[in-house]
């Protein structure tokens, strides 16, 4: 023990004594430990001579001489354990505050190229001549697109009627992939004040639409449904293009990340669990229920 209280001796930076900061901090130190042996060895003193203690045997002396090393060296270390934890609070601040700066950059970079890009995307539809204008719509629908995943992501929630618009601009595009292939069924009906975490029904529509829509040669139609229920609202999004064979919920285990980070987000944003039924004779319905939050 004596030996690990030792070791802070070291640290007290006499090499570096020209540093002004380092002298001041090294006195202050010294003197916060000066003060209160001082103050035990002249109780002691005075213990001593009341108790007549110097006339007894040196063992006694000796005891209490020990007592006296132990103590300075429990005081040294205390203050030496306390400057420790002062220096690692404020470096683990340090490492903090530097990560989150890190992590600000980071994003700032993240924001840079979906700007690029739909900012390009908006130049070249620009350039497009008047007798091309179903390209210059597409392209700019698919700015819009970018915009608003861009923009999205930085609220926790936004009405639902702009994530619809949102999905409606998405599926657009895809039907001029698709032609005849791929019909589209989005509600109309009163939403105007309901809230929704943003990007939570893109991953379920593109997974109609890969496992779904692309396999089929004849296609088939992506439906949502949106269904209020008392201070709820039951969201669905369906197809009808191929027969699934299997346990759908075991599509939440699998590889697919957008349907996995969909589930996950469901869960701890509204404590629902996303729902995965079979339709007949095609395609599957992924369905989840959200509170029902009025954008005031």
């Amino acid at each position: 023990m004596i030996a690990q209280l030792q070791i802070p001796v070291r640290k007290l930076n006499f090499g570096h004594l020209n540093d002004k900061k380092t002298t001041i901090r090294n006195i202050i130190h010294v003197v916060f430990i000066l003060i209160p042996v001082t103050c035990w060895f002249i109780l002691l003193i005075w213990w001593m001579k009341r108790t007549e203690l110097f006339q007894q045997d040196a063992g006694s002396i000796a005891g209490l001489l020990a007592l006296t090393v132990l103590m300075f060296l429990l005081v040294f270390g205390g203050i030496q354990l306390w400057r420790n934890y002062l220096h690692h609070h404020a470096y683990r601040r340090r490492e903090l505050h530097q990560k989150a700066m890190e992590n600000e950059i980071k994003m700032l970079k993240a924001q840079i190229e979906p700007h690029f890009l739909f900012n390009t995307l908006n130049r070249i539809s620009a350039t497009v001549p008047p007798q091309h204008e179903a390209t210059r719509e597409l392209i700019a629908r698919l700015a819009d697109t970018f915009r608003y995943a861009l923009r999205s992501t930085k609220e926790e929630m936004v009405p639902l009627k702009d994530e619809l618009s949102f999905i409606r601009n998405y599926l657009q595009l895809e039907q001029e992939r698709f032609g005849n292939r791929l019909s589209v069924r989005i509600p109309d009906e009163n939403i105007q004040d309901v809230m929704i975490a943003p990007m939570l029904l893109q991953p379920l529509v593109e997974n109609a639409i890969v496992h779904g829509i692309g396999p089929s040669v004849k296609g088939g139609t992506i439906s949502i449904v949106c269904r209020r229920m008392d201070t709820h609202m039951l969201i669905s999004v369906s197809d009808d293009a191929v027969p699934f064979e299997g346990d759908p919920e075991k599509l939440l285990c699998g590889n697919g990340v957008g349907l996995k980070n969909t589930a996950i987000r469901i869960e701890r944003i509204y404590q629902q669990n996303i729902r995965i039924e079979k339709n007949q004779p095609r395609g599957l319905t992924f369905s989840f229920f959200v509170p029902i939050l009025e954008n005031l």
